[in-house]
Formats: C-alpha cells, structure tokens, sequence
C-alpha cells in the first residue's frame, strides 16, 4: 500500500507532516507544565495542538490513500474534506484565542 520507495511520489514526503505532529506533542508537554492556571486559554492552546496534530494525520492517511494501488475514492474524499475543516478549526480557534489578549470588543 505505501511502501518506503514511494516517499516522493508525487513530490510529497511525509517529513514535514511528521514533524509538525512531533513538534504539536512536544509543544503540547511545554505547554501543559508551563501554564499555572488551567483556564479558558490553555484549553484552547491544547485544543488547537490537538488539532494541528490530527490535521497532520489526516494529510498523510490522505497522501497513503492517493497513493495505493486500488484507489477508493470514499476514504480518499473524507480525508481530505476532514483535513481542510480541521485547518478551518483551528484558525477560528486561533482567532478566538487572539480575541482577548488583543481587547478585540
């Protein structure tokens, strides 16, 4: 199905997926030590890395279906379709986020 000599097919390596999903955990144990309150902002900064990291799962699953040899056409679709509502989540996290620090009215 997906296979180490496919990695550039299509000019697409998992490299930069894996890394953002790398960097989401490690930022989300920072994070979590850092924070002294548990408030309203610190679950949406865990939310939105959360996110991040399941967005960048999708892209690969997506990139993995594309890639087989029997490409279904379903799974290929709902990947992707959830990849892009997630992204869309997390900037109207961030923008929420941004919200009160900015005194946005």
């Amino acid at each position: 199905m997906f296979d180490a000599h496919n990695l550039n097919l299509y000019k697409y390596t998992p490299v930069g997926d894996i890394t953002v999903m790398a960097l989401c955990v490690i930022m989300t144990l920072l994070v979590w030590q850092t924070y002294i309150y548990k408030n309203r902002n610190f679950r949406m900064i865990i939310t939105i890395l959360c996110s991040i990291f399941v967005a960048s799962a999708t892209d690969i699953m997506y990139e993995v279906f594309l890639s087989s040899d029997h490409i279904k056409p379903m799974p290929t679709y709902i990947f992707r379709a959830v990849h892009h509502i997630i992204l869309t989540i997390v900037l109207v996290l961030y923008i929420n986020y941004l919200h009160e620090p900015l005194w946005v009215p």
